[in-house]
């Protein structure tokens, strides 16, 4: 047994002899290509690094000319509400929505379940009524004090 032991044990370092000269060879070639992918991997950093800040710059660009476009928004609502005709257009609109919204939730069915259809008709007839002497009164009167002429 001691004999094949030995043997083994020559075939074992004949195999580490072989390793270690394979890996002093990769080690070499590792010198040799590192500077190229040093290289490549500085290219590779710089160029995330400027998407990041390009994506950056746009996020914050955005931002700025959508916080501009609200603020000038809200000061054109602010012009236009000072005008009675739209004022009076907004706080009828906003208390339909809110009579239609109330009406709705008051009953769990249906609002216009089991009405006639003269009924319904009379509904409709008087919301496009509404609406068109309201057309026709801002079509009138909104230049007339209309806050943004000079």
């Amino acid at each position: 047994m001691s004999e094949h032991h030995a043997e083994h044990s020559k075939r074992a370092e004949k195999h580490a002899e072989r390793a270690g000269e394979e890996l002093k060879k990769a080690a070499e070639e590792v010198k040799k290509d590192e500077p190229y992918y040093r290289e490549k991997a500085h290219q590779c950093s710089s160029y995330i690094w400027t998407k990041f800040y390009e994506a950056a710059n746009y996020v914050y660009g955005t931002g700025q000319s959508s916080m501009q476009y609200a603020r000038s928004a809200a000061c054109r609502a602010m012009t236009e509400l000072k005008n009675p005709v739209i004022l009076l257009n907004v706080l009828a609109g906003s208390g339909v929505i809110g009579a239609l919204l109330t009406g709705y939730a008051k009953y769990d069915a249906r609002y216009l379940k089991n009405k006639s259809d003269g009924d319904i008709l009379c509904l409709v007839g008087s919301a496009t009524a509404l609406l068109a002497i309201d057309t026709v009164l801002s079509v009138k009167y909104y230049s007339k004090y209309d806050k943004k002429k000079p």
